[in-house]
């Protein structure tokens, strides 16, 4: 079971129309490289909508857990993050053939990675896919209790 993946290609290519420009990534990495800290907030609010659901889905102190493991990894390592989202995967051999991915889907959020109707349209062809809208990229914190309603179903 997968749980809110990233697809196995991000980057806006010709083969990939509908993929997040190299700017976007480029603008990430800056601001890595520029205040790691800053941009690791940024990424974590987006991450758990806090905008929307901090407070009532998502307590300060799961938030700054994830805050303190993401600022812990060496900048090197933060910077190399982002490299590998530029990676193509659609090749890769699948070795689970039942997967079920679970895409968080909230409008207005994150609108460089919304873009991704396409691939995920192709992953719900080959396996069972739910689709979460108004869920936070972090669904496991935000909604555990839904997540952990679908797990044994799919367990099962």
């Amino acid at each position: 079971m997968l749980v809110a993946p990233l697809l196995p290609f991000l980057l806006k290519t010709d083969d990939n129309p509908e993929g997040i420009d190299s700017s976007v990534f480029d603008g990430i990495a800056a601001r890595i490289a520029a205040d790691r800290p800053a941009a690791m907030k940024d990424l974590l609010d987006q991450s758990y909508n806090v905008d929307l659901l901090g407070g009532s889905r998502v307590s300060d102190q799961a938030w700054q857990n994830s805050f303190y493991v993401a600022i812990s990894a060496s900048a090197h390592a933060a910077l190399r993050c982002v490299t590998a989202c530029l990676e193509d995967f659609r090749g890769e051999p699948r070795h689970d053939k039942h997967p079920r991915p679970g895409h968080p889907r909230r409008p207005g959020s994150r609108p460089a990675l919304q873009g991704h109707r396409q691939q995920a349209s192709r992953a719900a062809e080959e396996h069972p896919l739910r689709r979460h809208r108004g869920r936070a990229h972090a669904i496991i914190w935000t909604h555990a209790d839904e997540v952990n309603q679908v797990l044994p179903q799919f367990i099962g």
